[in-house]
């Protein structure tokens, strides 16, 4: 970055930087990526062409920080269920359970989320263009090791810390988040939310009381070999 583009930064008003990625967003989620033009994105804005080239370098530099900012957003609404959660075993179930519904329609997310056609957009696009590559890689590393603290916290807590990986748990919630999403695109249907639940409740049910059992088997081992003269 050179001294001129490090000044710039330091310098932006909040307020037009967020005024031009949210208009940045709403473009490119209606035109796609390579049809968000520099005009339109400052008509939308309500700013002239000026202001975009004040606060940013190009184009590109603008679409990257854009996604960036409302990537950033996505993580942390996710990151909510751990927070609210009476346990980290809840939260884990409750973000599981909460898929489908993230991704169905008529679900508001808040202001700043990703919609479905600008998450597919950025994943298109950063094959072609190596700062919006950057972008995404980092939101993906922040959220795999998010859900891997998040996931080793909830399997330590009930025990199955020994017998499941956390970041293999966490890539698995991570794809899941992402194809969910990219089906969703396609109007491909949706589970029912009910049928989903039942499911999931199920499989991490089983997990547990696996554990359970796991570990009442290692205390009576334990106890015979103790036992052994």
């Amino acid at each position: 970055m050179t001294k001129h583009a490090a000044a710039r930064k330091t310098k932006r008003p909040q307020d037009t930087v967020a005024r031009l990625t949210d208009a940045a967003i709403d473009v490119i989620s209606k035109n796609g990526w390579d049809g968000a033009g520099i005009i339109e994105i400052a008509r939308r804005a309500g700013l002239s062409n000026g202001a975009i080239y004040a606060n940013f370098s190009n184009r590109n530099e603008l679409l990257g920080a854009a996604v960036e900012r409302h990537m950033n957003a996505l993580v942390d609404f996710l990151g909510s269920y751990e927070r609210s959660s009476r346990s980290e075993w809840d939260a884990l179930i409750g973000l599981v359970r909460h898929i489908p519904k993230a991704n169905a329609k008529g679900c508001t997310l808040p202001r700043g989320v990703l919609s479905d056609q600008l998450f597919a957009e950025a994943f298109a696009a950063s094959s072609r263009n190596a700062r919006l590559m950057t972008v995404v890689k980092r939101y993906m590393d922040v959220a795999a090791e998010q859900y891997t603290s998040f996931s080793g916290n909830a399997l330590t807590e009930k025990g199955l810390d020994h017998v499941i990986d956390a970041r293999a748990l966490a890539w698995l919630i991570c794809a899941c988040l992402v194809g969910a999403r990219l089906l969703h695109l396609i109007d491909h249907p949706a589970p029912d939310a009910d049928q989903w639940e039942h499911l999931i409740d199920r499989l991490f049910g089983n997990l547990s009381r696996g554990a359970s059992l796991d570990s009442k088997k290692r205390v009576r081992t334990a106890a015979r070999k103790q036992s052994r003269p």
